[in-house]
């Protein structure tokens, strides 16, 4: 196999370089989608556990909101439209409403709150603005780890593609009794979003938002990576420890491997080890041997 482009090279060879000896994704015939290997989102699954153990901890809730909205409900939504893509056929036949794939919840959220509010109608919509009425309906904190497409016309593995993974989580108020200052009600009177406090006057919710997506391991693959290959924080590497079991000299040493296979397995798995084991044949084949790193 080549070796990895030195980065101080060319920066963009050695990121194509890495993801593809690094087996983290693979190319697929529809530009600008990717598919992710196991290795690879591996490293998305370990910072998927570790938010979702911060989310439970903070008492957020995972949800999980429509992938198609009405095309006339998305048209509210300004600055999104060249990224949307637009379904105008199903099963054969032309559609009478079209239908748009989800970017954002933050635009579903604004387009089915304009909507309402224009229409004025009583159509009940699962959203922020038909669950919060009172003080006693807060906090609302929920949080999504849907599949996002954004229309893009240039395409980088894991940083910028088609479609990708996506954490998008909506806090109102923005934490439970504390004051943040870069909260924002801005958006939330965009969205006509309002409760009724302990004095029953009508106040307009505090609210914030965010998100992480699989650029962010794109991201984590270009500070930590070097000339030699991928490298990454310990506690999201799908491999912390790889252990070489020796070449036995006897043919009774062999049968120790077995046995330290399964206590070394066992011990890493209570101490939360991510644990490879590679056992060696007694004679090298076609005079390769292992080396590790």
């Amino acid at each position: 196999d080549r070796g990895v482009t030195p980065r101080s090279e060319d920066f963009n060879a050695w990121y194509l370089d890495v993801i593809e000896q690094a087996e983290l994704d693979d190319y697929v015939p529809v530009r600008g989608t990717m598919v992710i290997r196991p290795y690879g989102y591996a490293i998305w699954e370990a910072i998927l556990d570790y938010l979702n153990v911060k989310f439970k901890e903070t008492d957020h809730s995972n949800i999980l909101y429509p992938t198609l909205f009405i095309e006339k409900e998305a048209s509210h939504v300004e600055g999104f439209s060249p990224e949307l893509a637009l379904v105008t056929i199903g099963r054969g036949k032309e559609l009478e409403e079209k239908l748009v794939v989800l970017s954002l919840i933050v635009a579903l959220l604004e387009a089915l709150a304009d909507s309402t509010h224009e229409r004025n109608h009583g159509q009940s919509h699962v959203q922020f603005t038909q669950w919060i009425h009172s003080y006693r309906d807060l906090p609302r904190m929920v949080n999504q780890w849907p599949n996002v497409t954004r229309w893009e016309m240039s395409m980088k593995p894991l940083v910028r593609t088609l479609e990708f993974l996506w954490l998008e989580g909506h806090t109102a108020p923005a934490a439970a009794g504390w004051k943040v200052k870069s909260a924002r009600t801005e958006f939330d009177q965009n969205l006509c979003m309002q409760f009724t406090d302990g004095s029953g006057q009508r106040q307009h919710v505090w609210q914030t938002s965010w998100a992480v997506s699989t650029p962010f391991v794109g991201g984590i693959i270009m500070t930590h990576g070097d000339d030699t290959g991928l490298m990454l924080p310990p506690k999201i590497a799908p491999i912390q420890v790889v252990v070489i079991i020796p070449i036995w000299k006897k043919d009774d040493d062999s049968r120790e491997v077995p046995m330290l296979h399964n206590w070394s397995k066992k011990l890493c798995r209570l101490q939360g080890i991510k644990l490879d084991l590679t056992a060696l044949s007694r004679e090298p084949q076609d005079g390769n041997s292992i080396s590790g790193r």
